[in-house]
């Protein structure tokens, strides 16, 4: 059984460590001198973790900050947060979903089978309906599944 060891260094240590790991990961060439390597390292082990490819050419940029995640999943997230706020108030049809999530796989197909590329703001517009209609749909079998249980 591996040993657990607990430290106790400040916060400071900690995130001075998490800024090596950030030269690491990214490379000091590449980032912004107005952006601390703590908080860029913090975004891409978010990004990486999430399953996000990252390509800057496929992310969205504020002021020379990259997203940590690309445009298709900033609009999934997007997508989810609205979903969440909304399903209480409205429930889009089970059909809608269904179709919202074939748009965001469409997209991705055609760039995949080189049809034509994709943009990033499609990649946005197609991130937020995918992200919204897959969320409504797992809402509403909690919602379903919840129902039953009161039931019994």
């Amino acid at each position: 059984m591996p040993e657990v060891v607990v430290t106790d260094a400040p916060k400071a240590v900690l995130f001075q460590k998490f800024g090596e790991l950030s030269r690491e990961i990214v490379g000091l060439d590449t980032v912004p001198k107005n952006i601390s390597t703590d908080i860029l390292a913090l975004d891409r082990v978010v990004g990486l973790s999430s399953g996000c490819h990252q390509r800057p050419e496929r992310s969205l940029f504020i002021k020379g900050w990259q997203f940590p995640v690309c445009a298709r999943c900033t609009g999934v997230l997007i997508g989810n947060i609205l979903a969440y706020a909304i399903f209480l108030l409205y429930m889009l049809p089970l059909q809608y979903c269904l179709a919202g999530c074939s748009v965001i796989f469409a997209d991705w197909l055609i760039q995949r089978l080189n049809i034509r590329e994709s943009t990033n703001i499609r990649r946005l517009i197609t991130g937020v309906i995918g992200g919204y209609s897959l969320t409504t749909v797992f809402c509403t079998v909690i919602k379903c599944m919840v129902l039953f249980v009161l039931k019994l």
